[in-house]
């Protein structure tokens, strides 16, 4: 009797045990989405945020099942050599495509990948804030992000929803105020989209700044983190000419989406350096630009000539077309009218049409001309 309630009890607990692994990620979840419960009733969040933390738990969830790539390797004791195979073969199409990524040796590209966290941003999220301090780089994996000047960003948390619900809302400060100079910058984007961009850390070795733009996720992207004090302990193993290098493409990459951000009006300020839209360029790298700034100028500057000078050949052409075309019908009513003096006047009228025609074969091949001057002065400043 005793040995089949033992036996009993085995095959029982054998069972349970059992059931239980075949669940087990999804009890780890579940226990994970408890906590997330736990905090929102303990905090007395608002249904919408509720909504909006669950949602991105359950996408940061799908993406890392709460799994750290670095723990994994230390409590599993995985070579390192192992471990850096693993890393790039999951992270080598990014490091094959990110400027920032290739600026790094071929020797310390593993360690640096190793040092990445992925991260999910769902659509119409806010990744980064306008004016707010940023002390981390995202790397573009997968997605679409779009940088927008800060014309929403207001301190608070006021550009939100009374519950932070949408970020494409306009804070009440903006209405009845100046709605041109609003929809000008709202015009002003960047997208990021390509594999392997960087958007937000521009140079490690300075203070924290505010961002002068918002990046706002347009569907669910996909990015990989690296964390400022991370970047720096990873430079400090690096000699001088690789961390110059690993900063340069940071910037060329911050200084892209200021470019494309800035308004018309660059400020210069006092102490050596150029400030645009928050961006700041040493006294070394001034100047640098201000040939190519100032052909392009011109180079727009030629190119709207032409084209109001192409503009102008066009209505010229149309105004001689449609007289050539009334021709033909004078012709006809001044027969019916004069009868036998008509051969004299046909052939002053053949004599008009043709000068008429040979005016516009003129203006044809001058509008050619300066159709080929513009599309040469289009590729010029887009090459520029």
């Amino acid at each position: 009797m005793l040995l089949g309630t033992f036996l009993f009890a085995i095959i029982l607990a054998n069972i349970t045990a059992m059931v239980l692994s075949f669940d087990k990620k999804n009890a780890m979840k579940r226990d994970r989405a408890q906590e997330i419960q736990l905090f929102c009733n303990s905090r007395r969040l608002p249904p919408v945020l509720r909504r909006r933390l669950t949602h991105y738990f359950d996408a940061q969830w799908s993406l890392t099942s709460n799994l750290d790539q670095r723990d994994v390797f230390s409590r599993y004791r995985v070579p390192k050599a192992l471990g850096k195979t693993l890393i790039h073969s999951v992270y080598g199409p990014v490091a094959e495509t990110s400027t920032f990524l290739k600026s790094w040796m071929p020797g310390t590209i593993e360690e640096v990948l190793t040092w990445l966290q992925p991260v999910v941003c769902l659509q119409k999220e806010v990744l980064i804030n306008g004016h707010d301090v940023n002390k981390t780089l995202y790397i573009m994996v997968a997605g679409s992000l779009q940088a927008s000047s800060a014309v929403e960003a207001v301190g608070g948390g006021k550009s939100f929803k009374a519950n932070g619900g949408n970020a494409n809302v306009q804070p009440k400060s903006f209405k009845g105020g100046n709605r041109q100079s609003t929809w000008k910058q709202k015009l002003q984007v960047y997208m990021i989209e390509k594999t392997g961009a960087c958007v937000g850390l521009a140079n490690p070795f300075e203070p924290p700044q505010r961002l002068p733009f918002m990046v706002t996720s347009l569907k669910r992207s996909v990015m990989l983190t690296f964390a400022r004090q991370d970047l720096l302990h990873l430079l400090d193993m690096c000699s001088p000419a690789q961390s110059e290098s690993v900063c340069q493409a940071l910037r060329t990459e911050h200084n892209m989406i200021l470019e494309s951000l800035k308004s018309r009006d660059t400020k210069v300020g006092k102490i050596g350096k150029e400030e645009t839209m928050g961006g700041f360029r040493g006294k070394e790298d001034q100047g640098k630009d201000e040939p190519v700034e100032r052909s392009t100028s011109l180079d727009m500057a030629r190119l709207g000539q032409l084209e109001d000078d192409v503009a102008t050949c066009v209505e010229q052409m149309s105004a001689l077309y449609a007289q050539a075309k009334t021709i033909p019908r004078v012709v006809a009513s001044l027969k019916r009218s004069l009868g036998d003096k008509v051969p004299a006047f046909e052939g002053a009228a053949s004599s008009v049409h043709s000068s008429l025609s040979g005016e516009s074969r003129l203006v044809d091949e001058r509008d050619d001309a300066n159709t080929d001057e513009v599309d040469e002065l289009r590729r010029a400043v887009c090459d520029s």
